[in-house]
């Protein structure tokens, strides 16, 4: 009997993640550590992991298409509940996966809004995902995370995140986050084009959508 919750670890292997991401001359490496630091922080879970890149994937689809079919398939293999996450969240905590599992066990949907607008986890429920309806949404825009809650309708919110785009980011952030990627701690200590010198970013910065509707969001 398959387990009530699933994770769907949505990302690209690391060198298409390096091809499509500013991570600079060593984006590959840089895009290993991150997928690296995913994968154990989701192993520890406990739950069952499916991972989904441009290897399974129909290259004739879009983002939503792909993310779409990627979480029918899970639902497909008898989960009722699937979490969603990618790779450029370092922060991703198992407490995050607990809460957002807690969340869809009660009958809620779960979102972790990032700061670009976005998402850097949706938790989805297999009596209420419309596939077509899910594929549709202004995927890889600021607006994703307002069109999921009016979506999703019952939606927690977990706590609003950053997610990291290229080198320049990850250098401006690099303190706060060497304890998750202490494999790249001496990139981010080196000068660099990418990033001169920058004020460093708060650790829990607010979310650009203010109007966002929702229950009082969870830590």
């Amino acid at each position: 009997m398959s387990a009530p919750t699933a994770i769907l670890f949505f990302s690209r292997t690391a060198s298409a993640e390096a091809r499509a991401k500013a991570f600079g001359p060593r984006g590959e490496r840089v895009a290993a550590a991150l997928i690296r630091r995913t994968e154990r922080t989701l192993a520890r879970t406990g739950l069952p992991v499916y991972r989904s890149n441009e290897r399974q994937q129909l290259h004739d689809q879009d983002f939503g298409g792909k993310l779409s079919a990627a979480v029918t398939d899970v639902f497909a293999r008898g989960h009722v509940h699937v979490i969603v996450v990618s790779n450029d969240c370092p922060r991703l905590s198992v407490a995050a996966i607990r809460r957002a599992t807690r969340a869809l066990e009660a009958g809620r949907h779960v979102i972790g809004p990032d700061t670009r607008g976005g998402a850097w986890l949706i938790g989805l429920r297999a009596d209420t995902f419309d596939p077509a309806a899910f594929a549709a949404l202004n995927w890889q825009s600021d607006a994703v995370a307002e069109e999921l809650l009016m979506h999703l309708q019952d939606c927690t919110q977990l706590t609003c995140r950053t997610d990291y785009n290229n080198f320049k980011e990850l250098r401006i952030d690099w303190y706060q986050l060497t304890p998750h990627l202490p494999t790249l701690a001496f990139l981010f200590r080196l000068p660099s084009a990418f990033a001169p010198a920058y004020a460093p970013l708060p650790s829990s910065p607010a979310c650009p959508t203010p109007e966002l509707r929702g229950p009082p969001t969870a830590p």
